[in-house]
């Protein structure tokens, strides 16, 4: 083979990995389109290249590490839930007993964000302890599957989004969603966390608007 039919050769080979290359990258244009179609506008602009949807959109950071349990008490732990979940640093509100305390709320927060005590102080309810005042270890039982983020649970054109409810709820693959969603529904809250749940949740058209005006008009 004499040189020209060599470079020939060369060129036509990098001509190859080049189509190739171009393929690859076209494809994984194709399945990023694929995975925001059906989002909203403003969240398909949010999501990081190359993630998909429920499960695999989660937010980085929805449930850190070092994270930690408390229990509320309240008359009813319907609002309980709705009071907690929009606070900031909760993770997740599961509604339930605790000994001596037939409504209880059980809270997961990121202890960098808030405390026990914070949480107190801004809900109004109080946190249950054992008799050491350890809030640590104290007892709990989830309440059926009907009375977890009843607000939500309850609401049509919304109540679709709510999944695993027996474990306190998720809405796109998010604890943290299904909290806020269920508390703005409720009327608590504030403009930030119905921005938040929004892009958490990856509310739709019509399901964003329903959220907005159901907290509107019902804001404490």
């Amino acid at each position: 083979m004499d040189a020209k039919d060599t470079q020939g050769s060369g060129l036509k080979d990098m001509g190859q990995k080049g189509s190739k290359k171009s393929k690859k990258e076209e494809a994984k244009k194709k399945a990023e389109a694929a995975a925001t179609k059906n989002l909203h506008p403003s969240q398909a602009k949010s999501l990081p290249s190359g993630q998909g949807t429920g499960e695999e959109m989660k937010m980085e950071g929805e449930i850190p590490n070092r994270v930690r349990d408390c229990m509320f008490t309240m008359g009813c732990y319907w609002t309980g839930e709705g009071k907690l979940g929009c606070l900031k640093g909760v993770l997740k509100t599961v509604a339930g007993s605790s000994p001596g305390y037939f409504e209880t709320v059980q809270v997961t927060y990121d202890p960098s964000l808030t405390s026990p005590e914070t949480l107190q102080l801004e809900s109004g309810f109080r946190l249950v302890t054992k008799k050491d005042g350890k809030y640590d270890g104290v007892s709990f039982r989830t309440a059926d599957s009907s009375q977890q983020k009843y607000y939500l649970q309850n609401t049509p054109g919304l109540r679709h989004l709510i999944k695993d409810i027996s474990k306190g709820g998720k809405v796109a693959g998010s604890h943290i969603a299904a909290a806020q969603i269920n508390s703005l529904i409720g009327g608590y809250g504030t403009d930030e966390v119905l921005t938040s749940a929004v892009k958490r949740g990856h509310l739709n058209g019509d399901e964003t608007a329903r959220l907005k005006r159901l907290f509107k008009g019902r804001r404490k």
